[in-house]
C-alpha cells in the first residue's frame, strides 16, 4: 500500500510547502467533521473483528489459527481447483469471537475455514479462477487435525489475537460513491472525506501493524471491489474494461450493493505473510447468503500497489 502521506498529498496543492499542506489537510478534516456530510457517512461506519497473528502469547487451547494443519471432519474432502489442491490459509473458531459480532452475523460456534491458491495467488479478476479458493463453515462436530496434501503450501502456524474494531468506507467504495452521488456532494466535500479516511487509516497504524479482520468495511488497496464481485461472479472478465464494457454491466451493477467483506487478511512480515507486493487478500460474500450460512457462492480478490 502506498505511504500515506503520499496518497494524502495527491489531495492538495502540489506546490504548497509541507507544513502548509498539513494544515490544509487538518482544516479539511476538521470542516468536514463538522459538516453534514459527516453525518451521512458516520451511517455506513461497521463494526469489524480485528484479528493478530500471533506466534507467542496466544490463548493456547483456541482453535483459531493461521497455518500449520487444520481441524476437518474425517470425511471432509481437501478442496481443489483444476490446477491443484487448495492450501490451508486460517480457521476462526466461531465460540472465540461470538461476544465481539456485535450484529449477529456468524454462528455462535463452529469453525469457518479458508482455502486459497497461495502458490499461484490468483487475483480474483477472471472468473476462471472461481474455483482458486474455498471458505467452508463446519457446525461443531468431531474434528481431526488434518495434514495438507504434499503439493501444497504450508504456511507456519500462528494463533489469532482477536479484537473489536470500527471501520469507515473506503472513498472509492461502491457505498461512499453512490452515497455521494445520490446526496450531490462537491468536489471539495469528497476531497475532505478522503483527506479523513486516509488520516484515519494514519492513526489505526499507530495501533494496529497488520490490517487483519472479519466482517466490517474493506480497506481497499486499489479499487471498489464489490461491483468486481458482482460482474465476475457473473462471469464477466474485469482484467480490463472488458466486463465494464460489457453490455450486462447495467443489468448486473446494481446487485453490487448485495456484497459484503467477510475477511481481508493482510500482508504480515511477522508471519511470513505476503500477498503480491505487500497486499491484501479480500473474501466477499453476499448478505443473503451470509444470512443463510451458504459459503459456497464467496468471491476471493487481492489487490497490491
Amino acid at each position: 500500500m502506498p505511504p500515506l502521506n503520499w496518497l494524502r498529498s495527491l489531495f492538495v496543492h502540489p506546490k504548497s510547502s509541507k507544513e502548509d499542506q498539513e494544515a490544509l489537510i487538518l482544516e479539511a478534516i476538521e470542516l468536514f467533521k463538522a459538516s453534514e456530510r459527516y453525518q451521512q457517512i458516520s451511517l455506513l461506519e461497521k463494526k469489524a473483528i480485528a484479528f493478530q497473528l500471533a506466534k507467542e502469547g496466544a490463548q493456547q487451547n483456541s482453535r483459531s489459527k493461521f497455518g500449520g494443519d487444520p481441524l476437518l471432519p474425517a470425511d471432509f474432502l481437501w478442496p481443489s481447483s483444476k490446477d491443484r489442491e487448495l492450501d490451508f490459509l486460517l480457521q476462526v473458531d466461531l465460540s472465540d469471537i461470538a461476544s465481539l459480532d456485535a450484529e449477529n452475523q456468524l454462528p455462535k460456534s463452529g469453525l469457518l475455514t479458508f482455502f486459497y491458491d497461495v502458490e499461484n495467488q490468483p487475483w480474483g479478476f477472471d472468473p476462471a479462477n472461481v474455483d482458486a479458493h474455498r471458505v467452508v463453515y463446519f457446525a461443531d462436530q468431531p474434528f481431526t487435525r488434518r495434514s495438507a496434501p504434499s503439493s501444497c503450501v504450508i504456511s507456519p502456524e500462528c494463533k489469532l489475537i482477536f479484537n473489536p474494531w470500527t471501520t469507515f468506507p473506503d472513498p472509492d467504495s461502491w457505498p461512499v460513491t453512490q452515497l455521494q452521488s445520490n446526496n450531490h456532494w462537491s468536489e471539495e466535500e469528497i476531497q475532505q472525506y478522503r483527506h479523513y479516511y486516509y488520516d484515519l487509516l494514519e492513526q489505526n497504524d499507530k495501533i494496529i501493524k497488520s490490517h487483519h479482520w472479519l466482517l466490517g468495511n474493506s480497506e481497499n488497496v486499489q479499487n471498489d471491489m464489490q461491483l468486481e464481485a458482482q460482474l465476475v461472479s457473473n462471469g464477466l472478465y474485469c482484467g480490463d474494461s472488458t466486463g465494464i464494457d460489457d453490455p450486462r454491466r447495467k443489468e448486473l451493477e446494481p446487485g453490487a450493493a448485495d456484497w459484503q467483506l467477510l475477511m481481508q487478511l493482510d500482508s504480515d512480515e511477522s508471519a511470513d505473510v505476503m500477498w503480491g507486493d505487500v497486499g491484501i487478500l479480500y473474501f466477499w460474500i453476499r448478505k443473503n447468503d451470509l444470512a443463510n450460512l451458504d459459503f459456497s457462492k464467496t468471491w476471493m480478490d487481492l489487490q497490491c500497489c
